[in-house]
């Protein structure tokens, strides 16, 4: 299971809603929010492969990340939708699995906040945990930004 779906999980935690997969049992349907089980761990069998992932359309979004150099998986990833009024953002690198938090009336000054305090990042002798806080933070009040503002 490790190391196989990457390409969901570093193209933007929850933007996509369902990932369709086959093998020896035939297909099957996982929804985004059991697909990963913890850091780089997925809910793919031994024998299966994704055939298709599904992206639904937003009225607005926006992603964002840092990585130490290019190509690099991201040490924390954030991605912002809109959608009827509806504001998601997805964190992904702060804990053992990507977060998904939803907004609706609040004040957009006060979400990057809301999303740093609610995250508890594991830390490490490379990323500590405060310094992911941070990046949350910065990123989800970036994607915001290009989000309500274009």
């Amino acid at each position: 299971m490790e190391g196989r779906g990457g390409f969901t999980n570093n193209s933007g935690p929850r933007y996509w809603e369902m990932t369709v997969v086959n093998g020896k049992r035939g297909e099957r349907r996982i929804a985004a929010k059991d697909f990963f089980v913890s850091m780089m761990s997925t809910a793919l069998g031994p024998d299966e492969i994704i055939v298709s992932a599904r992206f639904p359309r937003h009225e607005r979004h926006a992603w964002q990340h840092f990585s130490r150099r290019t190509g690099d998986f991201a040490i924390v990833a954030v991605a912002c939708t809109l959608q009827n009024g509806e504001l998601k953002i997805g964190v992904g690198g702060a804990e053992d699995k990507p977060l998904v938090f939803e907004f609706r009336n609040e004040k957009a000054e006060a979400i990057p906040a809301k999303v740093r305090d609610a995250v508890n990042p594991a830390g490490n002798p490379r990323v500590p945990a405060l310094y992911r806080k941070e990046l949350v933070e910065v990123l989800t009040r970036r994607a915001l930004a290009r989000v309500l503002h274009g």
